[in-house]
C-alpha cells in the first residue's frame, strides 16, 4: 500500500516541473484499479490517492496562475500550420526516442526472431525510401531532431541560456551518419515489432509482469505523447527534455523484450553506441559546468567594482536570481509576455528572458560573443573545454553610457 502513496506524492512532485506529469500517477494508478479491481482495499488507496492528486494539482495550477509565473501568450497557428507542425513533431519526436534508447533498441532488434515473407518486402521497399531521404532531403537526417540538452553547439542553442553565438561542436559526418542509422533503425523496428511480439507469445515470454508493464505504461505514453505535441504548435518552445519520461520507459521496455528473447546479434553493437554515448554525454556535461562556472565569476568580478546585480544581465538563470533577490518571484502577476519571437536570440540588449525580470536593467552584459550593439569589452573569463580539448572565454560588454540607477 506504501507504494501506492509513494507514487502519488512523487508524481505530483514531478509536475512542478512540467504540469502534464500530473497525468502520470492519475493514469498510472487508473491502471492499477483496473489490474487489482478484485482487490478492495487496493481499489479504495488508489481511488484516495488519484482524488488527492488531483486536488493538489489544482490548487498548484491556481498559485502558479495567480503568481504570473512565466506565462506566455501566444497565439494559435492556422490550422493547416497546427497539422503541419504536429506531424513534423511527431516524426522527430519518434526519431529522438529512436536515438537515446538506441543501445536498448539494439538488442531487442539483435534478437532471432522469424521473419514473415511481407516484413522481409518491407524491409526491401525501405531500402529505397531511405536512399530517396538521403539524396533529396538530407536535412530529415540531421540528429539530433529536437534540442535543447542535447545540440550541435553541446547542451543548449545558442541564445538560450546566454546571449551570444557558439561555434558547432558537431560536424555534418557526425550527425547525418548516425541520423541514416536511426532513421533505418527506427524503420526495422516497426517492421520488426509483429515478429518480435509472435515471438514473445509462442516461446511464452509473455509473462505477467511484462503485461503489467505494459498495462501500466502504455495509456500514460500515449497520453503523453499526444499531450507533448502541443508544444510542438510553437517550435521555440518544444524540447528534447520534454521526452525523458517516454525515453526511461522505451528503454525499459525495449530491454525487458531482449531479455527474453534468445539471440544477442547486435550485443557489442550495443555496447559500442552505450560508450559512445556516455563519454559524449559526460564531455558535453562538463563543458556546460565549466560555463556555468565562469559566468557567476565574471559577475563577481564586475561587482567587486562597484557595479550593482541589478545592473548586470549573466544569462537565464543568473536573471532569474536577481529577480528572485529582489522581488521574491519571476514575472509580475496576471501579466504575460509573448516571446516566441524572441527566441533564439543572440543579442544581449534582446535577450528573451529580460522580460520576465523587470527589476533587472543592465548596463553591462555577460555574453558567449562579441555583441555589435555593445560599446567595449571589459574584460574576459576563460574556462576550459573537453569537446573539443581548448580554452574558451566569455566577454563582459558594457552599454554606453554605462551608468546605473
Amino acid at each position: 500500500m506504501k507504494w501506492i502513496w509513494l507514487a502519488a506524492v512523487v508524481g505530483f512532485l514531478a509536475g512542478a516541473d512540467r504540469q502534464i506529469m500530473w497525468s502520470a500517477p492519475v493514469l498510472m494508478l487508473a491502471s492499477l484499479i483496473a489490474l487489482r479491481r478484485r482487490e478492495r482495499e487496493v481499489v479504495s488507496a488508489t481511488l484516495i490517492a488519484i482524488v488527492g492528486v488531483m486536488l493538489a494539482a489544482v490548487c498548484a495550477q491556481l498559485w502558479y496562475l495567480r503568481h504570473g509565473i512565466l506565462q506566455v501568450a501566444a497565439p494559435w497557428p492556422q490550422p493547416r500550420l497546427m497539422v503541419e507542425r504536429g506531424a513534423t513533431a511527431a516524426w522527430r519526436v519518434v526519431l529522438t526516442i529512436s536515438l537515446y534508447c538506441l543501445p536498448a533498441l539494439l538488442l531487442a532488434i539483435g534478437s532471432r526472431v522469424e521473419w514473415k515473407r511481407r516484413a522481409l518486402v518491407a524491409c526491401g521497399a525501405a531500402a529505397p525510401l531511405l536512399i530517396v531521404i538521403a539524396a533529396f532531403r538530407s536535412d530529415w537526417l540531421r540528429a539530433p531532431w529536437l534540442g535543447n540538452i542535447v545540440t550541435v553547439y553541446g547542451m543548449m542553442f545558442p541564445g538560450q541560456a546566454l546571449a551570444g553565438s557558439q561555434p558547432v561542436e558537431l560536424s555534418r559526418y557526425v550527425t547525418h551518419g548516425p541520423g541514416l542509422a536511426v532513421m533505418a533503425l527506427t524503420i526495422l523496428g516497426v517492421i520488426a515489432s509483429p515478429a518480435i511480439a509472435r515471438a514473445l507469445r509462442e516461446l511464452g515470454s509473455l509473462d505477467n509482469r511484462l503485461r503489467i508493464f505494459a498495462a501500466i505504461a502504455v495509456p500514460f505514453s500515449a497520453i503523453y505523447f499526444f499531450g507533448s505535441l502541443f508544444s510542438a504548435l510553437w517550435p521555440p518552445w518544444f524540447f528534447d527534455r520534454y521526452l525523458l519520461p517516454l525515453i526511461a520507459i522505451v528503454n525499459l521496455g525495449a530491454m525487458a523484450v531482449a531479455a527474453r528473447l534468445p539471440g544477442t546479434a547486435l550485443r557489442y553493437a550495443s555496447a559500442l553506441v552505450l560508450l559512445i554515448f556516455g563519454a559524449y554525454g559526460l564531455a558535453m556535461t562538463h563543458d556546460a559546468f565549466r560555463l556555468d562556472e565562469a559566468r557567476p565569476r565574471a559577475a563577481d568580478r564586475l561587482q567587486r567594482t562597484g557595479v550593482p546585480r541589478t545592473c548586470v544581465s549573466g544569462g537565464y538563470e543568473y536573471d532569474g536570481w536577481t529577480e528572485l533577490g529582489v522581488k521574491g518571484q519571476i514575472g509580475s502577476p496576471g501579466l504575460a509576455y509573448a516571446v516566441e519571437s524572441r527566441l533564439p536570440s543572440n543579442t544581449a540588449k534582446d535577450f528573451w528572458f529580460l522580460p520576465f525580470t523587470p527589476d533587472v536593467r543592465p548596463r553591462y552584459f555577460i555574453v558567449a560573443s562579441p555583441q555589435p550593439d555593445l560599446t567595449r569589452i571589459l574584460f574576459t573569463q576563460s574556462y576550459r573545454d573537453w569537446l573539443p580539448p581548448r580554452r574558451r572565454e566569455i566577454l563582459v560588454e558594457a552599454d554606453s553610457p554605462a551608468t546605473c540607477e
